[in-house]
Parts: structure tokens; C-alpha cells; sequence
């Protein structure tokens, strides 16, 4: 009997050994690629915030286009909004409300926000940097924001339950441990609050979840 627990255990750490190295090779995938959208969302950000500031905002993603230094549209909307929240240029003909964007009050030249907007029936991810004109005030109010959004389960596209199965997870959390997406087999969740310590430590069982 001792000989067929000892086969038994050897063959459950061969399992939980590959389960290990699967995992951590998927969320190195998915790490990369999260990176890569972010940075290209960022440098967009810049980009189109730079020339804005130029050219005192005429036709300033025509123009970038034109050039092919914007993210796809297929999956990218970039606008360009004003201090009082009104679309002054977009690549969504079809957009007409501006994203609700923060309050301009106190800002720096490198603030970025982020936030969930509703749009077309889905949830989308809106990241902002604020315009920062040469007559900028000292208490640092802005005149409007360069906005990019993009479907939110684009972050978590990449989830296969072939190989996290229907109780896997792949998740965008910030740095306060606010969920910005989640998706767990077929169902997205976004919204939630993530127990960041707990999920550092070792005290959830293999089936909780921090949240």
C-alpha cells in the first residue's frame, strides 16, 4: 500500500510541477503583450498630445494618420477633448459624447488617467493625458485631454480554456488593486476590488479568489 502512495504522490508533483511551469509560461505571454498595448497606448498618448500642443490642435489626428503614427483604428478611438469635455477631434465618426474625464483643477505634464466608460454596448478602457498649453497656469489647469479608448476585453483576449479552463483567470488590476478587467471562462467582471497582500501571500487555497 506504501509503495502505491508513493507512486501516487510522485505522479500528483509531476502534475502540479507542469501545472507550475504552464502557468508561469502563459502569464509571461500575457505580460508581454499587456506591456506592449500599454506602451503603445502611452506613446500615442504623447504623440498626439506633443503635435496638439504645436499646432494648436488643427486637424491633428487627420494629420497623424495621413502618416501612419496612430494606433489601428480598428481597435484603438483616439480624441482629442477640450477643458470643458467636447470632442474637438476623433477617429470615431460615430462618437459624439466625449468620455467623462477627470477634473483639470491640479495637473502635471505626466499624469494619466484611466477609467471605464460605457460605449457601443461594451465596456471600454479610457486612458487620458492631460494638454498642457504654453499659457498653462501655475496651479497647473489644463486645457483639455488627448483620449484613447479600446475595448476592455482586449486586455484578456488572450485567455484559452483549453488551457486555464473555466475557472482560470486573467485579469488588468492597478496598483490599488482595482480590477480594471477580468475574465474567468466565458464571464468578464471589471469594477471589483482586488485584496492585493493576499494575493502576494500564501494564505488562499488553490479555488479563492482576492477578491
Amino acid at each position: 500500500m506504501g509503495q502505491y502512495l508513493f507512486l501516487v504522490n510522485k505522479e500528483r508533483m509531476v502534475i502540479e510541477r507542469q501545472a507550475e511551469l504552464s502557468v508561469s509560461e502563459i502569464t509571461d505571454t500575457y505580460e508581454a503583450r499587456v506591456v506592449r498595448a500599454l506602451r503603445e497606448i502611452d506613446t500615442a498618448l504623447k504623440l498626439v498630445r506633443f503635435t496638439a500642443n504645436s499646432s494648436d490642435y488643427a486637424n491633428v489626428l487627420g494629420v497623424l494618420n495621413e502618416q501612419r503614427l496612430l494606433p489601428p483604428a480598428l481597435l484603438f478611438t483616439i480624441s482629442i477633448v477640450d477643458a470643458q469635455g467636447r470632442i474637438v477631434e476623433t477617429t470615431d465618426s460615430g462618437r459624439r459624447a466625449a468620455p467623462n474625464a477627470p477634473s483639470q483643477a491640479v495637473l502635471d505634464d505626466d499624469y494619466l488617467a484611466v477609467w471605464e466608460t460605457d460605449a457601443y454596448q461594451a465596456t471600454q478602457l479610457t486612458f487620458a493625458r492631460p494638454l498642457m498649453s504654453q499659457t498653462t497656469s501655475e496651479e497647473g489647469a489644463g486645457t483639455g485631454w488627448v483620449v484613447i479608448a479600446i475595448d476592455a476585453n482586449y486586455f484578456v483576449s488572450s485567455y484559452e480554456v483549453g488551457s486555464l479552463g473555466q475557472q482560470g483567470m486573467l485579469a488588468l488590476v492597478g496598483t490599488g488593486g482595482e480590477v480594471l478587467v477580468r475574465l474567468t471562462g466565458e464571464a468578464t467582471y471589471s469594477g471589483e476590488l482586488m485584496d492585493i497582500a493576499a494575493w502576494k501571500s500564501s494564505t488562499l487555497d488553490a479555488v479563492s479568489a482576492p477578491f
